[in-house]
Order: structure tokens, then C-alpha cells, then sequence
């Protein structure tokens, strides 16, 4: 690049810094960039700060409106009245109802084990099968019992036999002592006319002496056999039932709820621990419900009265019973009486164990008067309740009775004229003055708004979406 001969007149601004050869020309020259002025930064600043504190008035400001109101309804709240809901009491009807929960069991219930040593040779029932009393359950095989059957009868035939020999024996006995009696009496009257010597007449008495013991002998032991003949029978006796026992049948009407062997199993009488019966038979029909009756109620339920039972197996339906009896005894730990009813169960719809409702129709001479659970206070010296009377709150000291649940009623210190306060607070102190209200107190006015427009209601919804839609150009 050649460089010019002669200096142009005025001075030229300061050259680039020459380029190297090939660099391309990548963007302004510095000279040409627009210098950024203090003024202009200071300005820009500014308009940011105006910004932000125009933010933070716009939420500052509502909150302290906010906690201004809150403040000034708190101080009005506590120099206001307590605000109290009443109500009269409720009389109690003189006739109720009380529902207790009750379990049933079977009427009766039992395991049978065998009394004979032997195979089960057949069974007749399993479980879940309805017996009557008497029928065959099983049978058994007991070739022992069978033997000493036989046994005993062979013993109580030779016993008849030895009865029949010793009465022979006294038939004869008898006969010779007679013989020898005769015999005598000729000796003597031949003694008196001389012809018998006195020595003859004295072995004729000894004769018959003899004859008498002989007679005696065999007449014990005709009643030795005769007892032989007893002790024998008692023997038939025994073997005969314990081959009855080969036959095992139901004690009572009922239902098969176990059953632990098969055929051919080996059973022993002296196998009686836990789980080890042929079977085990419940009756339950009738059915045995028993609940558990709250002291307070005790006095109401009495045997001979109806009950009604009402499972979650079977809704709609109803389990006529009777209260039969009671423990007369009050459990200290749940103060509750124990009562057993019967249900009738014919149908055997309802199983032993299941859970139930019982419910009472009660009746009391004196209704008592109920208020609503909520007005009661537990205070040291006992339960009270708040009335009101000429403006202010008065303590009364009550006795209750039964707990209704969401009602409670009460025995004694309450008049059916008193108006209850339903609601009673932490602020509510017997002779504080307080203002009755028949409705819930209004909301508080120092309620936050909510926050954004309110959103358009439903017919304005309807307007905005029947009118005409914006054209493109008129929305830019």
C-alpha cells in the first residue's frame, strides 16, 4: 500500500492500529459507538426506585387498614357481652329405648369322647349337621368290650348253676334233718316203755343235731351263690354298657361343630385332653345372648320383659328374645350388670358367637328432664349447667341420669321452665351478665376480602358469551 507524498492540511483523527494481512473486518470501529452519558443513568434509577416504592405502598398501606380494623373489633370483642344460645329442657317420654351390644352362645355345649377302646367302625354326621337327641353319631369296633361281654355272661351262667346246686343242697339238708326229727321222736316215746336204752336215745338227738347244722350250711350257701348270682349280673351289667358305648349317640338336640377322626382311626377312653373328642355338639336353638346393662339402666331391665336382636347379617330383620335372668352383681371395673336373654332360633339363622344389638323398650315412672350434652360443665365441686335468669349467668348443681348421647338427662337441679345455655365458654362465670342470641352470631366484619375482581357472575357469563367476538385488528 503506498503511502501519499505530501501531509493533508488539517490534522486527521488517530488511525486504527493497522489489521494484519487476511484479518477480516469483524464489527464497528469504538469510534463510532454512542458514549453513555451519567445524566441518562442517573434518570433510569430513579423511574426503578418510583417503581418499587409504588409497589410496596400498594400492598403496605392495605394491610395496615387490615390489622386497624382487626385491632378495633379484637377491643370491641372483649368489651362486648358474652353472646349465649339457650334452650328449655327436654322431658324425657315415659317410655325409651336403649341399645347395648350382646354376644351370643349356645344354649348348650359339649364334647363327646368315647368310653370304649376301640377303631371307629362308622360315622353317621359332620359338621355343620342338625342332630336330635338320642341319634347315632358313630359306631365303634371293641373287640375287648365284646369278649368281656361273653365273659360275664359265661360267669353269670355258672353263678345260676352254683345258685341252682346249693338249693338242692338245702332241699336235701332240709329232708334229713326232718328224717332224723322222726327218727327221734320214735326213740323217745320207746324209751318211755323201756325198749330203747338212754345211750341210743342220746345219738338220736345228736343225729338230728347234726341235721339241723347241715341244713344251715347249705342254706348259706345257697345265699353265697345267690349273691355270686348279683355280683355277676353287675358284671353283665357293666360289659353290656360298655358295649353300648360302641354306639355313640347325641346327648341333646343341636348341631355339629367339630369333628376329629375318620373311620378306622384308634380311640382310647383315656384320650380326653383339649381337641381330642369325636365330635362337639352346640344347641342353639334357643339361643343365649348376653349383655352387658349400664348401672344407670340396671333398674329398667328386669327378667320377663322383651328384648330384640338385630345383627348386621341379616338387615331389616328383628331377633324376638326374653331377659330370663341376671348376675345381680355389678362388675366394679365396668360398672355394668350382666343379663342373659333368649332368642328363639328355629330357623338357625343365627350362629353362636356372632355379634349383635340388643335393643330394650324401657319405661320409667318419673320422666326425667334432657338438655343437650354440650351445656354441661365439669366443675371441681361437680357437674353444673349455666342458666339464665334476668340477663345474667347463674350456676346450677345437677345430678345426671342417663347419657343419651348427643341429650343427657337430668335427675335433679334443673326446672322445665329454665332457660340452659347450650354454649357455655371459657368467658361465662356464674352472675356475668350475658346477651341471649336465637341465632349464630354474624360473621366478623374485619373478613380479608378476597384478593383479584370478583368473578363475574352467571347470567354476566352468559352476556359476555353471547356477545360478539372482537375482531383481530380492533384486540392489537
Amino acid at each position: 500500500m503506498t503511502q501519499p507524498s505530501h501531509q493533508p492540511p488539517a490534522p486527521a483523527p488517530t488511525p486504527a492500529p493497522a489489521r494484519a494481512h487476511g484479518e477480516e473486518h469483524s464489527g464497528p470501529d469504538e469510534a463510532s459507538l454512542p458514549r453513555i452519558r451519567t445524566p441518562a443513568i442517573l434518570g433510569l434509577v430513579l423511574v426503578l426506585l418510583l417503581f418499587l416504592g409504588a409497589l410496596f405502598l400498594l400492598g403496605w398501606l392495605p394491610r395496615q387498614e387490615q390489622d386497624k380494623l382487626l385491632k378495633e373489633d379484637l377491643a370491641h370483642a372483649k368489651s362486648a357481652l358474652p353472646l349465649v344460645d339457650i334452650a328449655k329442657p327436654v322431658p324425657q317420654g315415659a317410655s325409651s329405648e336403649l341399645l347395648l351390644p350382646g354376644d351370643t352362645t349356645a344354649m348348650q355345649e359339649t364334647a363327646v369322647f368315647t368310653r370304649a377302646n376301640g377303631y371307629l367302625k362308622s360315622q353317621t354326621v359332620d359338621i355343620g349337621d342338625h342332630v336330635k337327641e338320642g341319634d347315632l353319631l358313630a359306631e365303634i369296633d371293641s373287640p375287648e368290650v365284646d369278649a368281656d361281654v361273653n365273659q360275664s355272661n359265661a360267669a353269670l351262667a355258672q353263678a345260676k348253676a352254683a345258685v341252682a346246686q346249693a338249693q338242692a343242697s338245702v332241699t336235701k339238708a332240709a329232708s334229713d334233718r326232718q328224717l332224723a326229727q322222726d327218727t327221734f321222736d320214735r326213740y323217745a316215746s320207746y324209751a318211755k316203755s323201756g325198749g330203747v336204752t338212754k345211750q341210743v336215745l342220746d345219738e338220736r338227738k345228736a343225729a338230728v343235731d347234726q341235721a339241723k347244722a347241715a341244713y344251715d350250711v347249705a342254706q348259706a350257701a345257697a345265699t353265697a351263690a345267690e349273691a355270686s348270682v348279683g355280683a355277676a349280673q353287675a358284671l353283665v351289667k357293666r360289659a353290656a354298657d360298655l358295649q353300648g358305648f360302641e354306639k355313640v349317640s347325641a346327648p341333646f338336640s343341636g348341631t355339629i361343630t367339630a369333628r376329629n377322626y375318620d373311620k378306622g382311626s384308634l380311640l382310647s377312653a383315656a384320650n380326653t385332653g383339649a381337641g381330642r373328642e369325636m365330635f362337639r355338639i352346640v344347641q342353639d336353638d334357643p339361643l343365649r345372648v348376653f349383655v352387658n346393662v349400664p348401672q344407670a339402666h340396671m333398674a329398667m331391665v328386669a327378667p320377663g320383659m322383651p328384648a330384640d336382636l338385630t345383627v348386621r347379617n341379616f338387615p331389616g330383620r328383628t331377633f324376638p328374645g326374653k331377659v330370663v335372668r341376671s348376675t345381680r352383681q355389678v362388675d366394679t371395673a365396668t360398672r355394668t350388670v350382666r343379663f342373659e336373654i333368649h332368642v328363639d332360633n328355629k330357623d338357625h339363622a343365627l350362629i353362636a358367637g356372632m355379634y349383635g344389638q340388643v335393643r330394650f323398650r324401657l319405661s320409667q315412672e318419673r320422666p326425667l328432664l334432657t338438655v343437650p350434652s354440650s351445656a354441661l360443665m365439669f366443675e371441681p365441686d361437680g357437674m353444673k349447667v349455666a342458666v339464665v335468669q334476668e340477663g345474667k349467668a347463674r350456676f346450677k348443681r345437677v345430678d345426671i341420669g342417663r347419657d343419651l348421647g348427643a341429650r343427657v338427662e337430668i335427675a335433679e337441679g334443673l326446672c322445665g321452665d329454665d332457660d340452659v345455655v347450650v354454649n357455655p365458654g371459657q368467658r361465662l362465670a356464674d352472675g356475668v351478665a350475658v346477651e341471649i342470641v336465637t341465632k349464630p352470631p354474624p360473621a366478623l366484619s374485619n373478613a380479608t376480602p378476597p384478593v383479584g375482581p370478583t368473578a363475574p357472575t352467571a347470567p354476566t357469563r352468559i352476556a359476555e358469551s353471547k356477545a360478539p367476538a372482537m375482531p383481530e385488528e380492533a384486540r392489537r
